[in-house]
């Protein structure tokens, strides 16, 4: 009997650990995208660049 829920148990933390894992490369892209807006509003603020578009593909 202890044996079995110890079974369910671990699989339950394998289960969350995934889901942590997913969770955490979320936040990181989302962290990394945040970051890029805020580099890019400075940049532009002092005038290293200016606003452009982005294409999803390059131009031939």
């Amino acid at each position: 009997m202890a044996d079995r829920r110890d079974a369910i148990l671990l699989e339950e933390m394998e289960a969350m650990r995934r889901e942590n894992e997913v969770l955490a490369e979320k936040c990181d892209t989302l962290a990394l995208k945040r970051h890029l807006e805020l580099l890019k509003r400075d940049n532009m603020r002092t005038g290293l660049c200016t606003p452009v578009h982005e294409r999803e593909t390059p131009v031939p």
